[in-house]
Parts: structure tokens; C-alpha cells; sequence
């Protein structure tokens, strides 16, 4: 059975508890050749929340996994294996671990694949912990007794993880996230479910910008909507200023930050090699090969993300959303014309600049006036001048 797991996954839906375990350390160990055996088709009330493989576990804080060999479990890559799984994690640190060849390829056709999560590293929930007075709780939001401790909610450095078939990386968090210096692969693309909207990485974070109060969100919305535009700027300034930080009801007070109970977003992914390899497939396509978005801050950098293809098609290489967004110094390529753009960002304020691209760019900011695009470079420009275009859509 799994290298290291739960003694099993229980029906949520049925009986509404999960194995969990405070405090995991998994550190230093090969594990290798774990399941073996031929597994049933997991049942469809289930089927996003049990996974096997290397590490399969349910609901952990305070997990650490470091420096391990996590290779060749599984017998073929039409059952669904993963090197890492979790359906809840409080605070993760994942790194220096070699994650690879979990479900292994063999001659069978991809189409034959059995559904049910697959892949390198896949985590449902990466929550940040929360400290009590009395101890930990399992609440992300806390009254007046609970405290953050400040630890990145997910740390994943230096990692080699490839995936035969499945997304490299997936997972979704709540808190500060540092994605860095990691060799991250996928060989093969399922072409269901949520790989048709990210084939390789998928991460999201639902934390809220420190800068954010009741009333700036206010001021946020009246400039989106359109309903400052009879204010005079020096007006508005004031507006923005006073209403940002002032309660306007009886008696006034401040608007406190918003994530005094809640989290802030911060995602750092940076120096990553990201590569999709679907050059032996059949017709296909896909949205993305990368999908990071997060609610706060987004940090893009000094990245090199490829796609090598024959015949599946992708819309875009990497989407990027974030409240704030800077995408800076990375190489995107792809094989000639298997993508429809290079990237494209969204961001309350975005400034993408210093990179390179196979095809073109795209690069959107919510905010008027917030978006920096230049010093850009696509190699389709070199055979035909015009194909970009304005890569800024919104100016």
C-alpha cells in the first residue's frame, strides 16, 4: 500500500472525521516500490479526496518533509499515484526532496487512464497555523486569543519533482507562500478534469492584502464602477485618504486591516524550472500549462517555463492573476505556434517587464493608470512585426 499514509480515508460526506496528525516530520528516508498492488476504481463521492502513492495523508499540522527520495511507487501511470498527497495541511515545508516517476510510464495509451488525483505533489489545503493561548486549534480565524505565528504557510524549495502523467505541483492556500528553485515536469496530460485548465502547476491562495480595509475596498469599487468621474482629483484624493481610514458611523472610528482575521496572500514563485513535455500525445487542448493566482501580492520571477509539444494546443503558457502582480526577468517558450500567447497577467497594478517569449504577451491592470508593460521581448515579433500588437489591451 502508500509508502507512508493514513490507515484509511473514511466518507467524509458519511462520517464527517479525518485521520490527523500534529507535529509530522518525514525526513531522510527512500521511499520506493510502495504500491504494488492493483487498486479499484476509487467511488465517485470520493474521488477528490483519497489518493495513493509515496505520502498519502488526510489532515496534518505542522508538516515537514525534507530531503527525502520519493521514487517509482506505483506500477504504471494509468492508475492514479502520487508522490505527495494531503487533503489538509497546517503549515508545509517541503523541500530538497526528489519526487519522481510515481505511476511510471508504460506502452498503454493515456486514454485508458483510470480518473482520481494524480501527480507530483498534490495538497488540497494549505492553511496557515494558528496559535492559541491554550494551545493550537484547527480555526483559521481566531478571536482575540489567536495569534498567527508567522511562519510561511507553505514553503517548496529545491525540490525535483516530475510527474509521468499529472500536474507536477497542485495546491491551494491561505498565507504567505514561497515557491523557489524547484525543477518541476510533466510528461503526460490527461486532457479531463482540472488538467484542462492547468496541465503542470496550479497554485492559489485566497489571502487578502495587509493595504486592504472596509473602506479602501469602498474606494476600490467606486473607481471600477466608474462613479468618481464628476470628482475632481484633488477631491477624490482626500475621498480616498478619509474614507480609507476613517468609520464614517456614529461615533467615527479606524477601519482595521482586514486580515486581523483573516491571512494575507503573498506568493513568491520564483527561479523555478517549469516544463511540460506532451510532444508523443495525441491532439489536444488546454488552457494553460500554469495557472498562479492569489487575492494579494504575486511575485513572478527569474523563471524558465517551456512547453514541448506535437500536437496538443494551449492557450496560454502561464495565466497569472493577482491584487498586485509583477512578472519580471522569465523566459517562456513553447514549440511554434502550440500556444496562442506566451503569458497573460491580470492584476490590480501589474508590472511585467524584462521578459522573453516564444509568442506574444498580454498584460491587463483593473486599476487605471497601474499598469507598466515594456522591455519585452517575443521571438514571434522577429518574423512578423506586427503580430502583437498592443500587448496592453486596457492601455
Amino acid at each position: 500500500i502508500n509508502g507512508i499514509g493514513v490507515a484509511r480515508f473514511f466518507n467524509i460526506a458519511n462520517r464527517g472525521d479525518m485521520i490527523g496528525v500534529h507535529g509530522l516530520y518525514i525526513a531522510d528516508n527512500f521511499i520506493t516500490r510502495c504500491m504494488r498492488r492493483s487498486l479499484s476504481q476509487v467511488t465517485k463521492s470520493m474521488q477528490f479526496l483519497v489518493a495513493y502513492g509515496g505520502i498519502a495523508l488526510a489532515k496534518v499540522s505542522d508538516l515537514r518533509i525534507l530531503r527525502n527520495e520519493i521514487v517509482s511507487n506505483g506500477t504504471s501511470y494509468i492508475q492514479p499515484i502520487c508522490g505527495v498527497f494531503a487533503i489538509i495541511v497546517q503549515g508545509l515545508q517541503l523541500d530538497d526532496n526528489r519526487i519522481v516517476d510515481n505511476g511510471p510510464k508504460t506502452q498503454e495509451p493515456i486514454d485508458n487512464a483510470q480518473k482520481g488525483i494524480r501527480g507530483g505533489v498534490h495538497i488540497w489545503f494549505v492553511l496557515p497555523i494558528i496559535e492559541q493561548a491554550s494551545g493550537w486549534t484547527n480555526s483559521l480565524i481566531g478571536g482575540k486569543r489567536a495569534n498567527r505565528n508567522g511562519v510561511t504557510t507553505c514553503a517548496m524549495r529545491d525540490n525535483m519533482i516530475v510527474a509521468p502523467l499529472g500536474r507536477a505541483v497542485t495546491f491551494f492556500a491561505i498565507g504567505p507562500v514561497v515557491v523557489a528553485r524547484n525543477r518541476l515536469v510533466t510528461q503526460g496530460y490527461t486532457g479531463v478534469g482540472l488538467d484542462l485548465i492547468a496541465s503542470t502547476v496550479m497554485i492559489g491562495d485566497f489571502g487578502l492584502s495587509n493595504e486592504w480595509t472596509l473602506g479602501l475596498i469602498g474606494i476600490i469599487l467606486l473607481v471600477l464602477t466608474g462613479k468618481v468621474k464628476d470628482i475632481s482629483s484633488r477631491e477624490f484624493c482626500q475621498l480616498a485618504k478619509l474614507f480609507g481610514l476613517i468609520n464614517p458611523q456614529q461615533p467615527p472610528s479606524l477601519w482595521p486591516p482586514i486580515v486581523r482575521n483573516w491571512a494575507t496572500g503573498k506568493v513568491l514563485f520564483t527561479e523555478n524550472q517549469v516544463t511540460l513535455d506532451v510532444s508523443e500525445q495525441p491532439f489536444g487542448i488546454c488552457i494553460s500549462s500554469a495557472l498562479i493566482f492569489t487575492l494579494d501580492d504575486l511575485g513572478l520571477t527569474d523563471n524558465q517555463c517551456e512547453i514541448t509539444s506535437t500536437a496538443v494546443f494551449f492557450a496560454v503558457n502561464a495565466f497569472l492573476f493577482g491584487g498586485s502582480l509583477r512578472e519580471a526577468d522569465n523566459r517562456f517558450s513553447e514549440t511554434w505556434m502550440h500556444a496562442l500567447f506566451s503569458t497573460w497577467s491580470i492584476g490590480g497594478m501589474n508590472t511585467t517587464t524584462d521578459n522573453q517569449s516564444t509568442h506574444c504577451m498580454r498584460a491587463n491592470a483593473l486599476m487605471p493608470g497601474m499598469l507598466v508593460f515594456r522591455d519585452n521581448l517575443a521571438l514571434v515579433s522577429a518574423f512578423c512585426p506586427d503580430e502583437c500588437g498592443d500587448p496592453r489591451p486596457n492601455g
